[in-house]
């Protein structure tokens, strides 16, 4: 395969989302799609397991298909040999991302996994407390994402939701309590928490939202 083949996908694909480009992908007739599909999915995977990306937010800023050097093959014929060139063509890719990371702490190696699963669980405390308090009507928990930012002696926690005064109506110091409840679940005494909540301007416009309103509607039976 040409790399003057390649370049012709590419050329649609560039700037454009990862799961548009996905689409694209699948759509497109030529055969040079299949191996970049797999590139951008494996490049995408590596993305969110080594950096906890999130998938929906990567962009294709930059794809570059080269000839690259050319192999010398040697091929018998009737009178000698007959020399070839056969030319790889190297992919590259480069994926951006249009939103910023959810835990925002330094650490060394060793405690990196450490603060990691720290992290896990405090947003399943918290996830777990407005689900046994928060008064839910549609089956929305409304949660967009929990941002944790660490420093020596604060855990600053900012929890995205796109209907907060579910959570905080009829008892404004719920924050207090849910609060009280991620110090005691992970036993923090020489740190202090802070949890803020940020209300969302248009909730179903967020992908997670709108996701657990539809799994809402399905788990319900809900005409539509």
């Amino acid at each position: 395969m040409s790399a003057h083949k390649a370049r012709r996908v590419l050329d649609q694909i560039r700037g454009r989302s990862y799961q548009e480009t996905l689409m694209i992908l699948e759509l497109m007739p030529y055969r040079a799609c299949y191996p970049i599909f797999k590139v951008i999915y494996s490049a995408a995977a590596n993305a969110k397991h080594n950096m906890g990306l999130n998938e929906e937010y990567l962009v294709i800023i930059k794809a570059t298909v080269d000839e690259g050097t050319t192999v010398k093959k040697l091929k018998p014929r009737a009178r000698g040999v007959n020399p070839m060139g056969q030319k790889i063509n190297p992919l590259g890719f480069r994926l951006g991302t249009i939103q910023g990371h959810h835990s925002l702490w330094f650490a060394q190696p060793k405690n990196y996994s450490k603060g990691l699963q720290e992290d896990q669980k405090i947003r399943e405390c918290i996830k777990n407390y407005v689900q046994k308090n928060m008064r839910i009507s549609s089956g929305v928990e409304g949660i967009a994402r929990i941002e944790i930012q660490k420093r020596i002696d604060l855990i600053q926690i900012i929890i995205h939701m796109g209907f907060p005064k579910l959570l905080v109506e009829g008892k404004p110091r719920r924050i207090e309590e849910l609060q009280m409840n991620v110090q005691k679940e992970l036993n923090y005494v020489n740190r202090k928490l802070n949890i803020t909540i940020t209300r969302i301007t248009k909730p179903y416009g967020h992908p997670n939202i709108l996701a657990e309103f539809i799994a809402g509607q399905l788990r319900n039976r809900v005409a539509y």
